[in-house]
């Protein structure tokens, strides 16, 4: 009866790693231009958020597996880093303006800019500014004082966009700090949690942000397809139709 149950045993845990194994590669919901792609022990992903604004959650990290299927993300910094490009431009006076744009060039209106001493400790000091209807923020003679000539990590925060950047700041300057992204993909990004992911068959998982009870209701689940075992990539993705990266 003992030799039985340990058979069995052994049995149920091997039926168990294989429900939830998942295959490497890229999946994909093309109706919602979801995405998840795994690789080696790193996956990224962009899920929809299904909320009022149409947003989507999106991530990059390596990742551990928990208990019932919850993949939990270690997500990489780089992220907000690759969110935005970042240029500069003389001025006719000594002011320093930090000016931040959408993906078409309008400006971000009411979006937080941070600034903070790239070398200071996680608890230094950050000055924190809102842009006005130009997406502008222009430094005070104070702020030029404390930030000019160092190395300053600059963060954005605004309605379904964020991102990060690291400058040094000098006199008689505009930087403009304009984003990647589509409007079609406004965003939030997804520093660290828990992703509960199903396998439903050899090509199908299906995918839910491991959230309260009451934001689960809301946002549901959803399934997507492997479209392509053997896909690779190391460039950023998320600004893309998924069309537009894995059709040969």
């Amino acid at each position: 009866m003992r030799i039985i149950l340990v058979f069995y045993f052994i049995f149920l845990t091997q039926a168990l790693i294989n429900a939830q194994s998942i295959s490497t590669g890229l999946y994909v919901n093309e109706e919602s231009n979801e995405f998840i792609y795994f690789y080696n022990d790193t996956l990224q992903f962009r899920l929809c958020n299904k909320d009022a604004l149409g947003t989507f959650s999106i991530g990059k990290g390596k990742y551990d597996v928990h208990n019932r299927g919850k993949y939990h993300i270690k997500a990489c910094k780089s992220i907000l880093e690759q969110t935005s490009i970042i240029d500069r431009f003389p001025r006719n006076d000594s002011l320093i303006v930090i000016k931040v744009l959408y993906n078409d060039s309008m400006p971000i209106m009411s979006a937080y800019v941070y600034i903070n001493d790239a070398k200071a400790k996680k608890n230094g000091s950050i000055g924190v500014s809102i842009s006005d209807k130009n997406g502008q923020v222009t430094l005070s003679e104070n702020q030029v004082d404390n930030y000019t000539n160092k190395e300053l990590i600059i963060q954005i925060e605004a309605l379904g966009f964020s991102t990060k950047k690291m400058v040094v700041l000098e006199r008689g300057y505009n930087y403009v700090i304009q984003s990647i992204m589509p409007e079609t993909y406004p965003f939030t990004v997804f520093r660290t949690g828990k992703i509960l992911i199903n396998s439903l068959n050899a090509q199908e998982i299906e995918v839910e942000i491991w959230r309260s009870a009451r934001e689960r209701k809301r946002s549901g689940k959803t399934k997507l397809s492997n479209v392509d075992a053997d896909f690779h990539c190391s460039h950023f993705l998320f600004d893309k139709d998924i069309v537009n990266f894995y059709r040969k």
